[in-house]
């Protein structure tokens, strides 16, 4: 049952990321080539694979404390501590990430036949902040990864 477990838990992980990542970077790229029409039909295709990273990522939490505690591992071993404190981080990321794809598909959305973005469209695109907290969850991704294989003891 154990094994079971950790399986499922790596198994809802790992698709949380590939579709929390693999979202993110086809948004942007499609979002970078600025134009209006293909923007505005990927982002709203995009919404249902959006809806579902948060409930991944709660999933594969509650399946990683579940595996933790059927391990007999201490729930507040410090590496899992940072783990808890990581995925706090990570869901508020997370939010803001979201928050930057709704303004867009929003804002697309109200240009009907334009092929190029308003000026509007244009800033929300560009914008620095939400491509840093995208890379932002990149290396929190990376770290959580370090800390699930490596199990450091701080």
């Amino acid at each position: 049952m154990e094994a079971l477990i950790k399986f499922l838990h790596e198994l809802v992980m790992f698709t949380a990321v590939a579709v929390s990542m693999g979202s993110s970077l086809y948004l942007r790229r499609v979002a970078s080539a600025g134009h209006v029409p293909t923007i505005q039909r990927v982002f709203v295709m995009a919404r249902p694979y959006l809806a579902a990273i948060a409930p991944l990522y709660g999933l594969g939490t509650l399946l990683g404390l579940i595996a933790a505690w059927v391990a007999g591992l201490p729930l507040l071993v410090l590496w899992l501590v940072v783990a808890y404190i990581l995925t706090v981080a990570a869901a508020i990321l997370g939010r803001v990430s979201e928050g930057w794809a709704v303004r867009v598909t929003k804002l697309a959305s109200q240009e009907l036949g334009n092929e190029v973005p308003s000026g509007e469209l244009k800033a929300v695109l560009d914008e620095k902040f939400a491509a840093s907290i995208f890379w932002i969850d990149v290396v929190l991704i990376a770290v959580f990864v370090a800390l699930m294989v490596f199990r450091p003891t701080l």
